[in-house]
């Protein structure tokens, strides 16, 4: 995908849900847009990032989709 498109990634919201130790749940929306390349229609996704502390660095262990639809 990233050969025939360069992307635009936006964070638009992001609320911490819960911070148990070295784990947290974060949600988020982020917008998706090609800025070159055709055909690759604008999309808004949100979900639930779930973290873990690794190191003194929070990182995304998995991911929960909530949605994700296309956008005008």
């Amino acid at each position: 995908m990233f050969a025939n498109f360069d992307m635009k990634f936006d964070l638009e919201k992001i609320e911490v849900l819960e911070v148990t130790g070295d784990d947290a749940k974060v949600y988020y929306m982020q917008t998706t847009r090609a800025v070159r390349g055709a055909g690759f229609p604008p999309t808004r996704a949100t979900g639930i990032h779930h973290m873990k502390k690794e190191n003194g660095k929070w990182k995304i262990f998995k991911t929960e989709y909530l949605t994700n639809e296309q956008i005008m």
